[in-house]
């Protein structure tokens, strides 16, 4: 067993309550998921204590439906332009927003480069994170009003001080994060076996009432390994499941 990095750091409303926790996670270095280890080794339940986990997505999580196992509303995605905006991605954007999960366009700086590149995204996404330091006062304002425009909930990333936080108040930013609420906090989380990614994808099938048995009996038997991993979860869930099938 080694341990896996994990960056906390809370993000707030209008009222200065936190909302939720962003956790950000260091790559494994054996190209298993980090995100996939610490849901089900429980990390991510206990760090974000009972709020929803603010967490930035890769394209291959979105891709490889990392995120489907979660409850929808203990997550939110955080989408980065980097991931493209083809019809893959959007694909899977728009699915884990079916399924009730926050999905939010990350990093908005505004250019108008940016803007074209991740039209697609901006689409389909119900939050817009805004890099605060991308802006002046004067540029952000018409940049908040057209997104609030477009029925998005603004969070405010790298809020410094109190006068942007009036700032961004007074612009109708929802959620908002910085050094001047919290700094990130580093902490360990104990890593998983990289089958952890298999068995994720595996606990979806497993909440999916759609899912035939025989699926699953096939996805079990090509790593038996899993069988340990499914059953902590499961037996540890407070919700889902498949009686009666």
């Amino acid at each position: 067993m080694s341990d896996i990095l994990i960056v906390r750091q809370p993000v707030f409303d209008r009222t200065d309550s936190a909302v939720g926790y962003e956790l950000r996670f260091r790559p494994a270095g054996d190209e298993g998921d980090p995100f996939a280890r610490a849901y089900l080794s429980g990390s991510v339940d206990v760090l974000r204590s009972g709020l929803p986990a603010y967490v930035r997505c890769t394209r291959r999580q979105l891709v490889d439906h990392i995120f489907d196992a979660a409850d929808p509303k203990t997550l939110v995605v955080l989408v980065p332009p980097d991931v493209g905006a083809d019809a893959e991605v959007i694909a899977a954007v728009e699915a884990l927003a079916k399924a009730g999960v926050i999905t939010a366009l990350d990093e908005f700086d505004g250019g108008s480069e940016a803007a074209t590149t991740v039209e697609g995204l901006l689409a389909v996404v119900s939050h817009v994170r805004v890099d605060l330091r991308c802006y002046t006062p004067e540029t952000l304002k018409p940049v908040a009003t057209a997104l609030r425009a477009l029925k998005k909930q603004l969070v405010a990333d790298h809020v410094e001080d109190a006068a942007m936080r009036k700032l961004c108040i007074d612009l109708g930013f929802e959620r908002l994060q910085g050094p001047h609420f919290s700094r990130p906090e580093p902490l360990p989380a104990a890593e998983l076996p990289a089958s952890t990614a298999t068995a994720l994808r595996l606990l979806a099938l497993a909440r999916d009432p759609n899912t035939p048995d025989r699926a699953l009996e096939e996805a079990v038997s090509s790593d038996p390994s899993l069988t340990f991993q499914l059953l902590r979860i499961v037996n540890s869930a407070s919700s889902g499941g498949r009686a009666g099938r």
